[in-house]
């Protein structure tokens, strides 16, 4: 994406504690869904919310790629295919967390990356 000013994609969504999902471009925190405080658990919602705000690069990039099919550019990549599954990233509810639990700190997700997402 030429001339964007946000951190370049891919996003990831790292569950650091039950209140607390930071979503990291290569390692560096873009943003921080948190519950509001350290003994509530993050809502269903929230958690959503993080995978939807862990998508926008890959969302935007998506929506640029149907515009140019649309306008009748020529792509190797099927614009509709990609669209729907970076639509089910962002709304599937265990794709791209990482979790980590205070009390162990044992990872117990799945963080998506290049290699495993396509």
């Amino acid at each position: 994406m030429k001339n964007a000013k946000h951190t370049p994609g891919l996003w990831e969504v790292d569950q650091i504690d039950q209140s607390t999902i930071q979503i990291k471009a290569a390692g560096v925190i873009v943003a921080e869904v948190c519950s509001g405080s350290t003994f509530t658990r993050l809502s269903d919602e929230q958690q959503a919310n993080a995978r939807l705000i862990a998508a926008a690069p890959e969302l935007l990039s998506a929506l640029q790629q149907a515009i140019a099919w649309m306008n009748g550019e020529r792509t190797t990549i099927d614009a509709l295919t990609n669209a729907r599954a970076i639509i089910a990233k962002a709304t599937t509810a265990s794709a791209g967390v990482n979790r980590k639990t205070m009390a162990d700190e044992f990872t117990i997700g799945v963080v998506m990356t290049k290699e495993n997402h396509g």
